[in-house]
């Protein structure tokens, strides 16, 4: 509304000729935009911009208004004008006002991958890759993001917790066990009552395979731990078994993705891979249910998408009706649908801080 106002006002200075005071009042403008930006978003981020922005549009309305009165004037209306900003001034109080009364704020849950404790990384993969003498700044770094975005609540939990709340939204239930293959393996459990245990869940480093040749982690140096087998890195090292020449120079996200491409277009190779991880997660389930009481296994993560998730619950699900019976008909192996596979641990995160 204050644009179109400011539109209208600024006529006098093309019908006067007198096109050079554009600049003058632009670079007002402009001024006026640095100054609220730079003084007051390091506090209240994107509210100074809007703010900044709104404080620009009025300072050149003024200045246009002041102008054309002496150099072209125009009889406008003024207590119309006046009053209709008025209204404007008041819609967009009354709007942030109810907004703080009765509609959440601003909050940040985050999903990661490792143990996290006061919002911190104590142990993580993730920054494998970063000096130890840098370790301060790691273990600041979530807190450190919430604050430039403008002092939010945050909350950091471990992506396998995270995925486990997701499955509970998702069925509304509990006893649930919920398992993202992604770039490595995330679970965690919810209870009957839907409530996180006090205890870390992090299975992706727990073994699966005690064969002699297990394949080996890199990160934790242990054998046959489920992020081998239950992550992106399962569907890449099983690909030359299965005949598939990945091009060495993508990367892993890519790898992936181009092994699903084939899986899409029913190529036999692909199949094999997929079913194979069905294979091992059927008699992997069997070992999680020995410490957990599962009534629900939600899968998600980026490797479940598409057909190839599709493959993995079938062969699973297959395995355990014909030979584990019991287990079969306790426990519900499931996948959400097609976007939350992608982005259920997103939603969930989204919903861990309390917004005041």
């Amino acid at each position: 509304m204050l644009l179109g106002m400011l539109f209208n006002v600024s006529m006098w200075y093309k019908l006067s000729g007198k096109t050079n005071m554009a600049l003058w009042i632009t670079l007002a403008g402009l001024a006026v935009t640095i100054i609220v930006n730079v003084a007051f978003m390091p506090k209240f981020s994107f509210w100074a911009a809007a703010f900044g922005h709104l404080a620009s549009y009025l300072v050149m309305f003024i200045i246009s208004a002041v102008l054309g009165a002496k150099y072209y004037p125009i009889p406008y209306d003024w207590k119309r004008i006046l009053s209709l900003m008025l209204s404007m001034a008041l819609i967009c109080a009354a709007t942030i006002f109810i907004d703080k009364a009765f509609f959440s704020g601003v909050g940040i849950g985050v999903s990661s991958a490792g143990d996290y404790i006061d919002n911190e990384p104590r142990v993580a993969s993730l920054f494998i890759k970063v000096p130890r003498e840098n370790w301060d700044k790691v273990k600041t770094i979530y807190t450190r993001a919430a604050a430039a975005i403008g002092d939010v609540p945050l909350v950091v939990a471990n992506d396998g917790v995270v995925s486990a709340l997701a499955g509970a939204i998702g069925l509304d239930a509990g006893k649930l066990m919920g398992l993202a293959m992604g770039t490595s393996e995330a679970v965690g459990y919810v209870d009957a009552d839907k409530n996180v245990l006090g205890w870390i869940n992090e299975l992706a480093f727990a073994p699966v395979d005690l064969q002699a040749g297990a394949m080996q982690d890199e990160w934790s140096t242990d054998f046959g731990v489920g992020c081998k087998y239950f992550s992106q890195d399962a569907v890449i090292k099983l690909a030359p078994a299965a005949g598939i020449d990945i091009p060495g120079e993508l990367s892993l996200a890519e790898k992936l993705k181009f092994v699903q491409k084939l899986m899409e277009a029913d190529d036999p190779r692909a199949q094999a891979i997929f079913e194979t991880i069905g294979a091992y997660f059927a008699y992997t389930m069997v070992l999680y249910s020995q410490f957990y009481d599962l009534d629900y296994m939600m899968l998600m993560g980026r490797v479940m998408s598409g057909k190839g998730g599709d493959t993995i619950l079938k062969v699973c699900n297959d395995i355990l009706a014909e030979e584990y019976p019991a287990l079969a008909a306790k426990c519900k192996v499931t996948l959400p649908d097609e976007k939350m596979r992608r982005v259920g641990q997103a939603v969930a995160a989204a919903s861990l801080p309390k917004i005041q």
